[in-house]
C-alpha cells in the first residue's frame, strides 16, 4: 500500500494555530517522510503602494519572504518528530490558489493539506473561494481540514459511484479507494465504503428516457415495462457493482454501505451515524460527486474531506499561467 511520504501543507501567515500541520503529524509516519510547509505572502496593498518605486518594491517582497521563511523554519523546529524531515517554500504570487497549483506541479506531492475553516463571513468568502478551486483543480489528493483535532475513534468514509463512465474508465472509484485505505492505515481507524443510489434521480432519467422514445436502444428491456420495475433492476445492477468494486480493500460486509439518496444528503447522515474523521470522495472539474456534490459537502461537513482525482488528471486552471517566485 502506497504511504503519502510527499506532503504539502499549505500555510495559513495569518493563523495562530495551523490545522493542516497538525494533522500531517497525526498521521503515522512509518518510513521517510517530507513535509514541505508553503505560504503565499502577497499583500494587495503593498503591490499597488505609491511609496513604493520598483526596486524598493522588490527588496519589501525580498524582506517578506525572508521573514515568513524564517517563521516557517521555527514552525517545523517545534513540531519536529520522528522520520519526518521538513522543507520550507514561500513565493509571492497575486493568486493564491495558482500560487497553490503552481507549488502541486513543482513538487508533484503525495497529498497536499490545507485547512478550510473559517472564522468570520470576510475568511468565510475567501475560503470558500480557494477552497473551491483547489477541489476542482488540484491534481493530486488534497485534505481539507475542518477542525484541529481529530476523532481517533472514528471513521474513514470513501463514497464511490462504480455506476458512473467516468469511474468506469478512469479508476476513479479504485483511486477513492486506496487514498481511504491509506488515510486509514495512516490515522489508525476503520475504513468504510458507500454509494448513494438516488432513486428520484433515475426515475426522472427512466420518464426522459420513455419520453423521447429512445428505451430499448438504452435499456435491453420491455418498453412496456414499469418504470418501478427497471428501477428494481438498476438498483440491484448498481449494488453489485458496489461489492464488486469494494470487496478487495474493503472485504468486511459491515463496512459497506448501500444508501438510497441523494450524496449530498445521505454522506452527512452517514457520517454522523459512524463518527466520521474523513470523507473520502472522488471528483473530476467539471462534472459529477463528480463537482458541485463534493463542494457542497466541503461546506456542510465538520470533518476531513480528502478528495482525489482520476488517473491523467491535468489542473485546467494552470493552462497559460506564468507563476511568479
Amino acid at each position: 500500500m502506497k504511504r503519502f511520504q510527499k506532503i504539502l501543507v499549505i500555510i495559513d501567515q495569518n493563523e495562530r494555530k495551523q490545522p493542516g500541520l497538525a494533522r500531517a503529524l497525526q498521521m503515522q509516519h512509518a518510513a521517510e517522510t517530507e513535509i514541505t510547509l508553503f505560504t503565499n505572502v502577497y499583500d494587495s496593498s503593498i503591490e499597488s503602494s505609491f511609496i513604493l518605486d520598483p526596486h524598493n518594491l522588490d527588496a519589501v517582497k525580498r524582506s517578506l519572504i525572508d521573514y515568513q521563511t524564517k517563521k516557517l523554519t521555527q514552525l517545523s523546529i517545534n513540531n519536529e518528530v520522528a522520520n519526518v524531515t521538513f522543507e520550507q517554500k514561500v513565493v509571492w504570487q497575486e493568486s493564491a490558489y495558482i500560487s497553490d497549483l503552481t507549488m502541486v506541479d513543482d513538487y508533484q506531492p503525495d497529498l497536499v493539506i490545507k485547512s478550510c475553516r473559517p472564522d468570520n463571513s470576510l475568511n468565510l468568502w475567501l475560503f470558500n473561494s480557494s477552497c473551491s478551486q483547489l477541489l476542482k483543480a488540484c491534481p493530486c489528493p488534497i485534505l481539507f481540514v475542518k477542525n484541529e483535532f481529530l476523532n481517533t475513534n472514528g471513521t474513514v468514509i470513501a463514497a464511490v459511484d462504480p455506476g458512473h463512465k467516468l469511474s468506469q474508465t478512469s479508476q476513479l472509484d479504485s483511486n477513492v479507494l486506496h487514498a481511504g485505505l491509506t488515510m486509514s492505515s495512516s490515522l489508525h481507524i476503520p475504513l468504510h465504503a458507500c454509494h448513494c443510489f438516488d432513486p428520484s434521480y433515475w426515475d426522472v432519467f427512466l420518464q426522459a428516457v420513455k419520453s423521447a422514445d429512445i428505451w430499448t436502444d438504452v435499456f435491453p428491456a420491455n418498453p412496456d415495462a414499469d418504470n418501478q420495475h427497471v428501477l428494481t433492476e438498476l438498483k440491484e445492477h448498481h449494488y453489485q457493482m458496489f461489492t464488486d468494486t469494494c470487496t478487495e480493500l474493503v472485504p468486511h460486509a459491515e463496512n459497506r454501505h448501500f444508501i438510497n439518496g441523494s450524496v449530498e444528503d445521505e454522506i452527512p447522515e452517514l457520517a454522523s451515524k459512524l463518527r466520521a474523521s474523513v470523507v473520502v470522495l472522488g471528483t473530476t472539474y467539471r462534472t459529477g460527486l463528480l463537482g458541485s456534490s463534493a463542494e457542497k459537502i466541503l461546506e456542510n461537513v465538520e470533518i476531513d474531506l480528502l478528495v482525489v482525482k482520476p488517473f491523467g488528471f491535468e489542473s485546467p486552471l494552470l493552462l497559460n499561467e506564468t507563476p511568479t517566485a
